[in-house]
Protein backbone atom coordinates (compact mmCIF):
# COMPACT_ATOMS: atom_id res chain seq x y z
CA UNK A 1 0.00 0.00 0.00
CA UNK A 2 2.76 2.52 0.78
CA UNK A 3 4.43 2.32 -2.45
CA UNK A 4 1.05 2.87 -4.26
CA UNK A 5 0.89 6.04 -2.17
CA UNK A 6 4.09 7.66 -2.86
CA UNK A 7 3.66 8.50 -6.57
CA UNK A 8 0.15 9.55 -6.13
CA UNK A 9 1.45 12.00 -3.39
CA UNK A 10 3.98 13.09 -5.88
CA UNK A 11 1.48 14.03 -8.29
CA UNK A 12 -0.86 15.62 -5.89
CA UNK A 13 2.57 17.66 -4.47
CA UNK A 14 3.57 19.17 -7.95
CA UNK A 15 -0.50 19.85 -8.99
CA UNK A 16 -0.31 21.95 -5.94
CA UNK A 17 3.07 23.38 -6.09
CA UNK A 18 2.66 24.34 -9.60
CA UNK A 19 0.22 27.39 -9.41
CA UNK A 20 2.29 29.06 -6.28
CA UNK A 21 5.21 29.65 -8.81
CA UNK A 22 2.97 32.61 -10.40
CA UNK A 23 3.31 35.97 -9.02
CA UNK A 24 0.99 38.63 -7.58
CA UNK A 25 1.21 42.36 -8.52
CA UNK A 26 -1.03 45.25 -7.35
CA UNK A 27 -1.40 48.47 -8.99
CA UNK A 28 -1.35 51.55 -6.57
CA UNK A 29 -4.79 52.68 -7.81
CA UNK A 30 -7.28 51.89 -10.32
CA UNK A 31 -5.09 54.51 -12.40
CA UNK A 32 -4.63 53.21 -16.02
CA UNK A 33 -0.85 54.57 -15.09
CA UNK A 34 -0.84 52.55 -12.13
CA UNK A 35 -2.60 49.31 -13.79
CA UNK A 36 -0.82 49.05 -16.50
CA UNK A 37 3.08 49.44 -15.01
CA UNK A 38 1.52 46.22 -13.25
CA UNK A 39 0.20 44.33 -16.40
CA UNK A 40 3.94 45.09 -17.65
CA UNK A 41 5.59 43.47 -14.77
CA UNK A 42 3.62 40.65 -15.04
CA UNK A 43 4.70 37.51 -16.51
CA UNK A 44 2.71 34.57 -18.36
CA UNK A 45 0.32 32.84 -15.41
CA UNK A 46 0.61 35.96 -12.92
CA UNK A 47 -2.30 37.85 -11.11
CA UNK A 48 -2.60 41.78 -11.61
CA UNK A 49 -5.07 42.85 -8.73
CA UNK A 50 -6.42 46.25 -9.14
CA UNK A 51 -7.85 48.29 -6.17
CA UNK A 52 -10.98 49.32 -5.41
CA UNK A 53 -11.75 52.98 -6.55
CA UNK A 54 -12.79 54.40 -9.87
CA UNK A 55 -10.80 55.73 -12.58
CA UNK A 56 -11.46 57.39 -15.96
CA UNK A 57 -9.16 55.67 -18.99
CA UNK A 58 -7.98 57.90 -21.94
CA UNK A 59 -6.70 54.45 -24.00
CA UNK A 60 -7.40 50.77 -24.30
CA UNK A 61 -4.89 48.78 -21.98
CA UNK A 62 -3.54 45.75 -24.27
CA UNK A 63 -2.59 42.81 -23.06
CA UNK A 64 -0.84 40.88 -25.05
CA UNK A 65 0.12 37.43 -22.53
CA UNK A 66 -2.05 35.43 -20.11
CA UNK A 67 -2.98 36.70 -17.01
CA UNK A 68 -5.73 37.14 -13.85
CA UNK A 69 -6.80 41.22 -13.92
CA UNK A 70 -8.84 41.02 -11.45
CA UNK A 71 -10.80 43.87 -9.61
CA UNK A 72 -11.91 43.72 -5.81
CA UNK A 73 -15.29 43.29 -7.03
CA UNK A 74 -18.39 44.65 -8.73
CA UNK A 75 -19.27 48.41 -7.65
CA UNK A 76 -15.96 48.40 -6.51
CA UNK A 77 -13.04 49.10 -8.91
CA UNK A 78 -15.07 50.88 -11.56
CA UNK A 79 -13.40 51.89 -14.91
CA UNK A 80 -14.91 54.42 -16.86
CA UNK A 81 -13.38 54.83 -20.96
CA UNK A 82 -12.90 58.60 -22.17
CA UNK A 83 -11.95 57.37 -25.84
CA UNK A 84 -13.52 55.96 -28.83
CA UNK A 85 -11.39 53.23 -31.08
CA UNK A 86 -13.73 50.82 -32.97
CA UNK A 87 -11.10 48.08 -32.45
CA UNK A 88 -10.46 47.66 -28.86
CA UNK A 89 -12.01 48.00 -25.43
CA UNK A 90 -11.27 49.25 -22.13
CA UNK A 91 -9.30 45.97 -21.91
CA UNK A 92 -7.99 44.87 -25.13
CA UNK A 93 -6.49 40.77 -25.13
CA UNK A 94 -4.34 40.18 -27.61
CA UNK A 95 -2.18 36.82 -27.24
CA UNK A 96 0.71 36.69 -28.77
CA UNK A 97 2.05 33.76 -30.92
CA UNK A 98 3.28 31.84 -28.80
CA UNK A 99 0.61 32.10 -26.44
CA UNK A 100 -2.55 29.82 -25.09
CA UNK A 101 -2.66 30.54 -21.89
CA UNK A 102 -5.07 31.27 -18.75
CA UNK A 103 -6.63 34.99 -19.43
CA UNK A 104 -9.37 36.11 -16.90
CA UNK A 105 -10.92 39.28 -16.29
CA UNK A 106 -13.04 39.50 -12.97
CA UNK A 107 -14.25 41.66 -10.36
CA UNK A 108 -14.90 44.83 -12.52
CA UNK A 109 -17.27 47.58 -13.30
CA UNK A 110 -16.50 48.96 -17.25
CA UNK A 111 -18.31 51.89 -18.19
CA UNK A 112 -18.18 52.18 -21.94
CA UNK A 113 -19.39 56.16 -21.39
CA UNK A 114 -20.97 55.03 -25.15
CA UNK A 115 -17.81 55.60 -26.64
CA UNK A 116 -16.07 52.22 -26.30
CA UNK A 117 -16.52 48.62 -26.08
CA UNK A 118 -15.67 47.32 -22.55
CA UNK A 119 -13.81 43.91 -23.46
CA UNK A 120 -12.32 43.39 -26.92
CA UNK A 121 -10.93 39.81 -27.43
CA UNK A 122 -8.23 39.61 -30.12
CA UNK A 123 -6.71 36.46 -31.58
CA UNK A 124 -4.48 36.67 -34.95
CA UNK A 125 -2.25 33.69 -34.47
CA UNK A 126 -2.36 30.10 -35.74
CA UNK A 127 -2.78 28.88 -31.95
CA UNK A 128 -6.05 28.49 -30.62
CA UNK A 129 -7.08 30.64 -27.90
CA UNK A 130 -8.92 28.69 -25.73
CA UNK A 131 -8.59 29.85 -22.10
CA UNK A 132 -10.25 32.87 -21.60
CA UNK A 133 -12.56 33.87 -18.76
CA UNK A 134 -14.95 36.95 -18.09
CA UNK A 135 -16.81 36.54 -15.40
CA UNK A 136 -17.99 38.82 -11.69
CA UNK A 137 -17.59 41.86 -13.47
CA UNK A 138 -20.85 44.87 -14.46
CA UNK A 139 -20.53 46.18 -17.87
CA UNK A 140 -22.89 49.18 -19.42
CA UNK A 141 -22.78 51.92 -21.76
CA UNK A 142 -20.81 50.28 -23.99
CA UNK A 143 -20.73 49.73 -27.79
CA UNK A 144 -20.20 45.81 -26.92
CA UNK A 145 -19.88 43.74 -23.76
CA UNK A 146 -17.27 41.52 -25.10
CA UNK A 147 -16.26 41.94 -28.53
CA UNK A 148 -14.54 38.54 -30.47
CA UNK A 149 -12.71 39.07 -33.60
CA UNK A 150 -10.82 35.96 -34.54
CA UNK A 151 -11.47 32.46 -32.74
CA UNK A 152 -11.78 32.65 -29.11
CA UNK A 153 -12.75 29.77 -27.15
CA UNK A 154 -13.89 30.64 -23.21
CA UNK A 155 -16.57 30.78 -20.27
CA UNK A 156 -18.53 34.28 -19.80
CA UNK A 157 -20.47 33.91 -16.79
CA UNK A 158 -21.60 35.47 -13.70
CA UNK A 159 -21.80 39.26 -15.59
CA UNK A 160 -24.17 41.76 -15.12
CA UNK A 161 -24.66 43.60 -18.83
CA UNK A 162 -27.00 46.58 -18.65
CA UNK A 163 -27.60 49.96 -21.07
CA UNK A 164 -24.94 49.10 -24.23
CA UNK A 165 -25.19 49.71 -27.74
CA UNK A 166 -27.13 52.69 -27.39
CA UNK A 167 -25.02 54.99 -29.18
CA UNK A 168 -26.61 58.99 -29.93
Amino acid sequence: MKKSLMPFSLVVFALIAVPSLADIHTAETPSYADVSKAVAAADAGDTVLVPPGSATWDKPLVIEKGLILKGAGMGKTIIKSNFTDGFAGIIKYKPDFDNNALFRVTGFTLDGNNMSHAIWLQHDTALQTTWIRIDHNRIFNADACVRVRGTIYGVVDNNIFSENAKKT
